[in-house]
């Protein structure tokens, strides 16, 4: 099980499109390292029943992203309507987010990986449904932990 802040920061370098750079808050994150303030705080910085919500609402979006990484690859194949065939180690399907009309995309379940030999592309089983339901992060991993 990744951090909370961990997670975080994965989430704001996807939607960036990068890394964020070394020494940079994490948007969203409450820690220590993201805020500058020390968890034994003086009284003065006492937590708020907002800032109490949102602490729930982002270890409520954790547990959810905690649920859609613990999906198997295949079976999110699956749900996206592919009947994966085994070939060796690996299972093999069409890519779903391009015409493919040779099975291409291997995908790794031990690994929980894939990879599209043509496009040089690869990933989680997230970012597979991500790219073939064309959905955000935040849709895919709401449909995957439902």
């Amino acid at each position: 099980m990744i951090s909370h802040h961990l997670s975080l920061e994965i989430a704001a370098a996807f939607v960036r499109g990068h890394p964020l750079k070394d020494g940079e808050a994490v948007p969203g994150c409450w820690c220590a390292n993201c805020t500058n303030v020390l968890d034994e705080a003086p009284n003065w910085t006492r937590r708020t029943s907002t800032h109490l919500r949102r602490i729930k609402v982002r270890e409520r979006w954790a547990a959810q992203v905690d649920r859609a990484r613990a999906v198997p690859i295949l079976e999110v194949v699956r749900r996206l309507g592919f009947e994966p065939r085994k070939r060796g180690k690996e299972w093999v399907i069409a890519a779903p987010y391009r015409e493919d009309r040779s099975p291409s995309l291997r995908i790794n379940p031990d690994k929980g990986m894939w990879f599209d030999d043509p496009m040089g592309e690869g990933g989680d089983a997230i970012k597979l449904y991500m790219l073939a339901k064309r959905q955000t992060f935040i849709e895919a991993v709401k449909e995957l932990a439902a």
